[in-house]
Order: C-alpha cells, then sequence, then structure tokens
C-alpha cells in the first residue's frame, strides 16, 4: 500500500518550500526561469501597463491550474491532471518560460506512464519555479513603470 504524500500548500505565492523561502530570504543569485524578456515585451507591444494587466489574469488562471492540478493528483485523476499539465504548459511558454513548460510536459508524460512519485516531484518543482515566474514578471513591469 502506497502511503499517501501531501503536496506543497500555497500560503504566499505558489510554493511554501522552506528551502526556496530561505533562500529567498537570504538574495542567494538564481538563474532567471525567463529565457528571453524580448519575447515577453513583443508580445504586448512593449507597453508595460498592458504587460501589468495580463499578469494580473496570469497569475489568477496559473494559481486555479496549480490548485487543480494539486487537488487531481492527490486524487489520482488522470484525466484532470493531464489537462491542467497541459494547459500550464501552454500559459508558462507564453512568458519564456521554457523550464517550466517543460517540467508541466514532463509531468503529463509520467501521468502517461502512471508514474506518480516523478509527477509528484515534478509538481513540486514546478510549484518552485512558478514562483520565480511569477516574481521575475513582476520585477519587469517594476522595471518598465
Amino acid at each position: 500500500m502506497e502511503r499517501a504524500q501531501t503536496l506543497p500548500t500555497r500560503r504566499s505565492g505558489l510554493s511554501s518550500d522552506p528551502l526556496n523561502a530561505t533562500m529567498a530570504a537570504e538574495k542567494t543569485p538564481r538563474k532567471s526561469v525567463i529565457k528571453d524578456t524580448n519575447d515577453i515585451l513583443t508580445i504586448v507591444g512593449g507597453d508595460f501597463d498592458f504587460l501589468a494587466e495580463v499578469l494580473v489574469v496570469f497569475r489568477g488562471d496559473i494559481e486555479d491550474q496549480m490548485r487543480i492540478l494539486s487537488e487531481s493528483i492527490e486524487s489520482r485523476d488522470t484525466i484532470t491532471a493531464g489537462k491542467a499539465a497541459h494547459g500550464l504548459r501552454g500559459s508558462v511558454a507564453n512568458f519564456s518560460c521554457h523550464v517550466g513548460a517543460d517540467m508541466a510536459f514532463e509531468i503529463e508524460a509520467a501521468l502517461d506512464r502512471g508514474q506518480w512519485p516523478t509527477v509528484r516531484s515534478r509538481f513540486a518543482e514546478l510549484s518552485e519555479t512558478l514562483d520565480s515566474l511569477l516574481e521575475e514578471l513582476d520585477a519587469l513591469v517594476a522595471a518598465g513603470a
């Protein structure tokens, strides 16, 4: 019998990993999860105000999709989890976050193979990556203000 594993909860942002919080508090430099900010600025026509508006919608969508993905992983609902992972893959790719899109794809593939431990670990990594993406997008908007 497989022991139930609790997925990360979200108090602030998408991830509540203590290591991630410690790194943020220490201001440890990390590699950007955005491949090319110019891609993002091209999509919004260089309009930082429009980017800020899009980011509000994007943040809500990401939070909803991650909640659905978390709940469907907990209940082992492969179909719903796969749809949520697929939606996340496209959404984050639009913001030049290829590492996040790759993680979402890996979740989809692991779901297809029934590899639940991989699904759970990639979910945790995706959660941290999306936290970073949202922070970087906020900083991009702030830099253009």
